[in-house]
């Protein structure tokens, strides 16, 4: 069976973004090393061969001439699925490994002064950012092997008991699959807390510099009379249990990449029987 079409609609929210991702993507390149874990796995060497380059040349080509996205073709329609859902995936990858950074890094006092966020306000931001994104790497490797080997399932129906489809059982894919599964399993309560439930992460050392700016504000409002813990022990305990916590995170993360290329390796030699497939069609 040959992709759905997509609408010309679809067509151009998918491909306007290209050079943006392109121009961000080749930045990224050398200030993200774990990144080229997957940059330079085949399956993304194949992507970026089949479907970025051709998707960016044709929305370039349409650009300059003034006009809509032209039919794709069937080929690279198939192509274009497939990107549709590993962009999204390679972004998540980035933005996993940023976020203990960012929470690491934080911003300048006076910044956070002026715009009122505190530091244990930025901690908790990212924490759960980085909690939440984790937790759709699976749900988005599903779509991929949807796409990748044509089954043409509903996005909204590609759950996590799509592992056990047939065409996946039968070309190798479950042991990876459940494997991704299993590393990302500890994100799924905590993701539907903060999504859902709009509830908070609850991170004792955060919450202990959160009671001591509490207690300072309410002493300045002359509304607490006994003693303010130490200013400099305060932020200082916090400092080394971020850290800790940051360390924990980027700990996760190799867990979560290690599972990635494996999953990668199981899924390339499919892409790469599709992709001869439409070469031996181009030959006849």
């Amino acid at each position: 069976m040959s992709p759905k079409k997509l609408s010309k609609r679809d067509q151009r929210k998918a491909l306007t973004p290209l050079a943006q991702k392109e121009k961000a993507h080749n930045k990224a390149r050398a200030s993200n090393p774990a990144m080229k874990q997957f940059e330079e796995h085949p399956f993304y060497k194949n992507l970026m061969k089949y479907a970025i380059v051709p998707l960016f040349e044709e929305n370039k080509k349409a650009k300059k001439e003034n006009r809509e996205i032209s039919d794709l073709g069937e080929e690279l329609m198939y192509h274009f699925r497939v990107f549709e859902y590993a962009g999204p995936f390679y972004e998540a990858l980035k933005r996993i490994y940023d976020v203990p950074l960012f929470a690491l890094r934080g911003f300048s006092l006076q910044w956070m002064s002026k715009t009122k966020v505190t530091p244990q306000d930025w901690f908790i931001y990212n924490y759960a950012n980085y909690r939440v994104v984790a937790y759709g790497i699976f749900d988005t490797a599903l779509l991929m092997v949807n796409d990748v080997l044509d089954i043409q399932e509903e996005p909204k129906k590609v759950r996590v008991s799509f592992i056990k489809r047939p065409e996946i059982v039968s070309n190798g894919l479950l042991p990876s699959l459940q494997k991704l599964d299993k590393v990302i399993e500890k994100y799924r309560d905590e993701r539907n807390r903060y999504v859902h439930r709009s509830s908070r992460p609850e991170v004792d050392f955060v919450d202990n510099l959160a009671a001591y700016e509490l207690l300072k504000e309410a002493k300045e409002k002359g509304l607490y009379k006994g003693d303010l813990p130490n200013q400099k022990k305060a932020h200082q305990y916090y400092e080394e249990e971020r850290d800790k916590q940051v360390a924990k995170m980027q700990k996760e993360t190799d867990e979560i990449f290690a599972a990635v290329i494996e999953f990668l390796d199981a899924l390339h030699p499919l892409y790469e029987q599709k992709i001869e497939v439409y070469q031996s069609c181009h030959a006849e």
